[in-house]
C-alpha cells in the first residue's frame, strides 16, 4: 500500500513517499518529482519566480532560470550552484519558500523549480559558457562523489536570443521537457530549456543541444542522488 500524501516520511534529511511490500517500508530508488512551476516574466527589474504546488517542509527545490543582469537575490536563503542561474534550497513548506531576482537592467525572467522527493544530500552541477558564435552546445560531463547510485540527472541550457534563437536539438533519453522564450523573443533577453532523465550511473555526459541560430548560452548538468 503506498502512503498517502499525508504520510509523507522524512529520514535522515531524506524526503520520500514509501510504499509497503510485504509489510516493510521501501523507499523510491530514484528522486521523484512531485510538482513543477515555471515562471515566464516581462521585462522588468525586479522577479518573483513561482513555486511549486505542494511543498512540505523538507522537500529540495532546484530552481533553474534563464535571466540577465543580475545584481542580488531576495527572499528566502537559497544556496548557489555553478552560477546565480541554478539554486536550490531545503524548503520549509507551507508557502514560505521564496525567490526574487533583482537585476542591474530591464530584463525578462523564464524559471523552473522543481519540488523533489526521495532525494539524499543535496544537487551537485557542472556548466560551460558558449561563444557567441556558437549553435551546439554541450553539457558537461559530470561525476558526482557518491558514484554509482540511482541518479536524477537534469540538462540546461539558457542563452541570448538576438534574432529569437530557440532549442532544436536534443539529448536522447531526456524528457518531460521545458523549451521556453521570452516576451520579446528578441534582443538583450534569454531563452530557457530543460528536461531530466533517471540514470543508475557514476558519471553522465548527456549529449549536445542544437539551437536555431548563434548565440552564447551557459549549458549544465544537475545530479540529484537518490536513496539507492
Amino acid at each position: 500500500m503506498k502512503l498517502n500524501d499525508a504520510d509523507n516520511i522524512y529520514l535522515g534529511g531524506v524526503n520520500a513517499d514509501a510504499v509497503y511490500a510485504a509489510g516493510v517500508k521501501v523507499w523510491p530508488s530514484f528522486p521523484i518529482v512531485k510538482s513543477v512551476a515555471t515562471t515566464s516574466s516581462p521585462a522588468g527589474t525586479t522577479h518573483n519566480v513561482n513555486m511549486p504546488t505542494g511543498v512540505r517542509a523538507g522537500d529540495l527545490l532546484l530552481s533553474l532560470v534563464g535571466v540577465g543582469g543580475v545584481s542580488s537575490l531576495g527572499g528566502s536563503a537559497w544556496t548557489t550552484m555553478d552560477s546565480l542561474s541554478a539554486q536550490y534550497r531545503i524548503a520549509t513548506g507551507g508557502g514560505s519558500d521564496t525567490l526574487i531576482y533583482n537585476l542591474s537592467g530591464v530584463y525578462t525572467l523564464l524559471g523552473v523549480v522543481y519540488c523533489i522527493r526521495g532525494y539524499v544530500g543535496v544537487p551537485v552541477s557542472a556548466s560551460v559558457v558558449s561563444a557567441a558564435t556558437d549553435t551546439v552546445y554541450d553539457p558537461p560531463p559530470l561525476t558526482p562523489a557518491w558514484g554509482l547510485k540511482n541518479t536524477l540527472w537534469f540538462i540546461y541550457c539558457s542563452g541570448g536570443t538576438p534574432n529569437g534563437e530557440t532549442y532544436i536539438g536534443f539529448p536522447a533519453n531526456y524528457g518531460n521537457t521545458y523549451n521556453l522564450l521570452p516576451t520579446p523573443t528578441k534582443d538583450i533577453h534569454q531563452n530557457l530549456y530543460t528536461a531530466r532523465r533517471k540514470l543508475r550511473a557514476a558519471t553522465e555526459d548527456p549529449g549536445l543541444i542544437t539551437a536555431s541560430g548563434p548565440a552564447t548560452a551557459r549549458a549544465r548538468t544537475i545530479a540529484v542522488q537518490g536513496i539507492a
